[in-house]
């Protein structure tokens, strides 16, 4: 009965790493963004646990010693990619050669019987099953390893399978079930974290970024490399936007509102992003981007709306667009873009609609022309009249300009 509870208290020493090793992964899920690299991390951390429980050992006789190391071979080739789980699996396996003994090649055989089990697990019963019920499927297939006792010399296999084997069983199953349920509920946690943070930062119609996204990735553009070309920044107002509501409805303005996002993501390069600011109003950000490249992409985005007319259900109907561009040579905040983008649009609708106006160049806050009294400044404070003309210049009268 004492071998029984020091075998169960030596082996809970690597189980009791589980805790440390969640921990561990919740930090570095949540910062780590290459999924290969947090693996490979995770399977160090695996194989350092292993190796841990491999030097603290049960010995059933010289040369044949039981540890918690299947516990960690197990998660990493189950609940990690392939390099994880080789890197876990090889070191394993070479530190249990290193060790040596009589035992050696049958604990070299439980690694490989876990590693067999384990991938069979990930690849046919994983995605078939719900969690619970499939970590208590992993935590069987790995406890199949003690059939290896039987190739135990005779003298061992009764001690093997009636003193120590059942406590190394159910310390095995539930280091398993332990780490396996505390993985899949962290897991579970950053995605659902994530999730409600992708909701907050995207406008839920045309699944595009919000103004505080829009916000956040302008201030992390401007910590980055300095962009060469300089940045420009497009505002886009549908034109008599609000006449099409009044007409036809809101579900017919949303359905507008979303296949103009269709039409811009299709004039736009990989790394240009659009944002909905409120209502039809969008802005779309080009980061190395030089004045003239930006001219050519908002006229893009304007003819991709103009030139061919929108259907939705037995309705088609001709949209137009203005344009205001912003550009700057260094990296401007984002409320400072988009009130000269907001100046040059203004001028667009002055023009009759339907256009492209570029706006001076904008420099920083604190540059001179963002200074207390700079001309930028009084232009950025005074958007907002800007914005209440713009609206009632639209009028009501019909669908194009």
């Amino acid at each position: 009965m004492s071998q029984i509870i020091s075998s169960i208290m030596m082996l809970f020493q690597p189980i009791e790493m589980a805790f440390a090793l969640i921990y561990i992964y919740g930090t570095l899920a949540r910062k780590i963004r290459a999924k290969l690299i947090l693996n490979l991390l995770m399977g160090a951390l695996l194989t350092f646990a292993a190796l841990v429980s491999m030097f603290e050992p049960i010995l059933i006789s010289e040369g044949f010693l039981m540890d918690g190391r299947l516990v960690f071979v197990t998660i990493a080739v189950a609940m990690f990619s392939w390099p994880a789980g080789v890197m876990t699996a090889s070191i394993t396996m070479i530190a249990r050669i290193g060790i040596g003994g009589d035992g050696m090649l049958l604990g070299c055989a439980t690694i490989l019987w876990t590693i067999a089990v384990a991938l069979v697990w990930r690849h046919f019963l994983f995605r078939r099953l719900s969690r619970n019920p499939a970590l208590l499927c992993l935590a069987g297939l790995s406890a199949t390893h003690m059939w290896v006792g039987l190739l135990l010399p005779p003298h061992l296999v009764g001690s093997y399978f009636f003193e120590t084997g059942p406590a190394v069983l159910a310390v095995h199953v539930f280091g398993t079930l332990l780490l396996g349920w505390l993985l899949t509920r962290e897991r579970l946690q950053i995605v659902e974290a994530e999730t409600l943070r992708t909701a907050a930062g995207t406008d839920p119609l045309t699944n595009t970024m919000n103004r505080r996204s829009a916000c956040q990735l302008i201030d992390r553009l401007n910590e980055g490399p300095v962009e060469v070309r300089g940045r420009a920044l497009l505002l886009l107002d549908v034109d008599q936007f609000k006449s099409i509501n009044d007409t036809y409805g809101h579900p017919v303005g949303d359905q507008i509102l979303t296949n103009i996002t269709r039409r811009l993501r299709n004039c736009l390069r990989a790394d240009d992003v659009i944002c909905r600011l409120g209502g039809d109003e969008f802005a779309i950000i080009l980061p190395n981007t030089s004045q003239s490249r930006g001219r050519d992409i908002a006229e893009r985005c304007r003819a991709a709306i103009s030139d061919m007319p929108f259907t939705v259900d037995d309705l088609i109907l001709t949209i137009s667009t203005s344009v205001g561009l912003s550009w700057s040579p260094l990296p401007p905040g984002f409320d400072e873009h988009v009130a000269a983008a907001d100046d040059a649009l203004y001028e667009a609708k002055r023009a009759g609609r339907d256009c492209v106006m570029a706006g001076t160049p904008v420099v920083r806050s604190d540059a001179a022309g963002f200074g207390p009294g700079g001309p930028l400044r009084r232009s950025w404070r005074g958007a907002p009249r800007h914005r209440t003309e713009r609206r009632s210049a639209r009028g009501v009268a019909g669908l194009n300009p």
